[in-house]
């Protein structure tokens, strides 16, 4: 009987259709909710939800942006460093979750999860960042503490989608 109630669950489920996000000049692309707003710029791109109601004030995102290391290059560790001081700095040393290795478009990355107060809003951040030659690949998922882990899953297939071609 539970096994029936689980399989009829899961085949009405609403599946998440994805669109691809395409940037030519960077040669990568990655894939994100049809019903989330693409916003792209020349060195960044952000992925926005959908406004729950009329009166959501916030929408969760993912954004990838890409900073030009060659003025002041620097390996993965030496920016993880950098950007762990730059938390602590903003938000205190208590607003880190974790901080552990990851891999993104098969490249060896940092997943760091943070919180930190902003514009009056309790938010909850998952970051993964790489280095390819002069280039770091920030990626960001910005949600109100309250919905991070509703978003969490389809936030994390977005980061995870990115690959280079």
């Amino acid at each position: 009987m539970i096994t029936l109630f689980v399989s009829l669950l899961l085949a009405f489920t609403p599946q998440t259709k994805f669109l691809t996000y395409t940037n030519s000049l960077n040669k990568f692309n990655v894939r994100y909710p049809e019903r989330w707003q693409n916003q792209a710029g020349l060195n960044a791109v952000a992925f926005l939800s959908p406004k729950e109601n009329e009166q959501d004030a916030f929408q969760e995102n993912v954004n990838l942006m890409l900073q030009d290391l060659a003025q002041q290059p620097m390996n993965l560790d030496q920016y993880t460093e950098l950007t762990r001081q730059q938390v602590i700095q903003f938000a205190g040393n208590d607003a880190i979750v974790s901080l552990k290795d990851a891999t993104i478009g098969g490249q060896p990355c940092k997943e760091f999860i943070f919180t930190m107060a902003y514009n009056g809003r309790d938010l909850k951040l998952k970051q993964y960042w790489f280095i390819k030659g002069q280039t770091a690949y920030l990626f960001t998922y910005t949600a109100e503490t309250t919905q991070y882990a509703s978003y969490e899953n389809v936030a994390t297939d977005v980061m995870k989608s990115f690959s280079f071609f």
